[in-house]
Order: C-alpha cells, then sequence, then structure tokens
C-alpha cells in the first residue's frame, strides 16, 4: 500500500449533472420533485481529517467554484470529496462523493492530475498542433473554462491519456485511474502533490516474531 507525505494542493472547478437523492426529495411534492434544484457544497477530507469546504451554490445542478485548498499530508492513502446539499432545516442531504486514492495518482510517477471524475462517458475530440517547445491542445467539446496546456490529463471514453512534451515529440499513455462519482454526476478537479511517496508493507505481531527470532 503507498502512502504519500508532503504538500497537497486541490482545485475544485466544477460539476456536472448533480442529481438530489430520494432522501432530499422527501419534502417535494408534485412538479416540484422533477425540477428540483439543489444549493451544493463539496467537503473534501484526507482519510478522517477535513480539509476544506467550498462555499455554496445557490439553487443549480451543475455548480462552478474554483475553490483551492492546501494542506499538509502525513501518511496519507485516500483523498475524499463529498457533495452536500446545504438544507435550510437540520442537517444538510449527502448528495454524491468520490474517493481517490493516492497510490492511483502516483502510479505512473505522476505528481499531477487534472480530470472529470465521471460516471459516464466523456468523449473530447482533440486537435493536437505540435510547436518546437509545447504542445497546444483545442478542445472542440469542453466542459472546462480552464487552459488547456502541455501535461493535461483528459478522459476519451472511459479512460485517460496524459500528452507529455520531449523536444519534437509527444508521448501519450493510458493512465486509467478509476474514480466514480456516486450516485449520479461528476466533478472536476484539478490536483497537485509535492512531497514523497513509500509503500507500506503490513504484517501481523506473529509474523515480526517469527522474522526477529
Amino acid at each position: 500500500m503507498v502512502v504519500f507525505n508532503g504538500l497537497l494542493k486541490i482545485k475544485i472547478i466544477e460539476a456536472l449533472d448533480l442529481k438530489p437523492t430520494p432522501w432530499s426529495l422527501r419534502h417535494a411534492v408534485g412538479p416540484k420533485a422533477q425540477s428540483f434544484l439543489l444549493d451544493p457544497y463539496i467537503a473534501l477530507n484526507v482519510d478522517d481529517s477535513r480539509v476544506g469546504q467550498t462555499s455554496t451554490k445557490p439553487k443549480t445542478n451543475s455548480p462552478a467554484w474554483h475553490d483551492e485548498f492546501v494542506a499538509e499530508v502525513r501518511d496519507g492513502h485516500k483523498i475524499e470529496l463529498s457533495v452536500f446539499h446545504d438544507a435550510p432545516i437540520g442537517y444538510d442531504d449527502f448528495v454524491a462523493n468520490c474517493t481517490i486514492q493516492f497510490e492511483d495518482l502516483l502510479q505512473n510517477g505522476s505528481k499531477h492530475f487534472e480530470d472529470w471524475a465521471k460516471t459516464f462517458f466523456l468523449t473530447r475530440h482533440l486537435k493536437m498542433e505540435l510547436n518546437k517547445d509545447v504542445i497546444h491542445s483545442e478542445p472542440l467539446q469542453s466542459f472546462s473554462t480552464e487552459p488547456w496546456h502541455s501535461g493535461m490529463v483528459w478522459y476519451v471514453g472511459l479512460v485517460s491519456c496524459r500528452t507529455m512534451v520531449f523536444w519534437y515529440v509527444a508521448l501519450v499513455w493510458i493512465c486509467g485511474v478509476p474514480i466514480d462519482l456516486e450516485p449520479e454526476g461528476k466533478v472536476f478537479v484539478i490536483i497537485d502533490l509535492t512531497g514523497s511517496s513509500s509503500e507500506v508493507i503490513s504484517c501481523s505481531l506473529m509474523e515480526i516474531c517469527v522474522h526477529n527470532c
């Protein structure tokens, strides 16, 4: 099991196609239930520690935040993004969540992740023009207003591809970080890691005893 130690920087850009759970609709009747709009925010945790919370965006199921969080991580295993509806009375209602394992982010030696955490096919048609020092990538279909630049990760269908620049050569390979937002919807995040990772080997007390003897 891989753990991460260092600085985590995560920017929560936007979400699409959020849907209220049946519990959120418990007070809605008639046509209102079909057109119910959430007041969503995202709570960000690393393992069991709360890192931060975005602002609440009123009356929308496709909110945009552009909120950034920075945290020191010690022996970190996972990042959790939980979407809630800011309820006017009582506890806030859970909407959806996703878990991102540090091991998945670091499996290809990369410490930058930029993409949609998704639950269905997202296809982007990319037109790529290779220059001397940098690749310019122009999305023909895009849900994000963020600029496209060298080193960005895209999902094409259900797999992700990272484009790296090495002089005049573009290297493309499959990354395939499996991230789902459950039960429905998706969220666009940018993650940067600065630090080190190590593999934790767990063993039982009996194994340690035998080893030491």
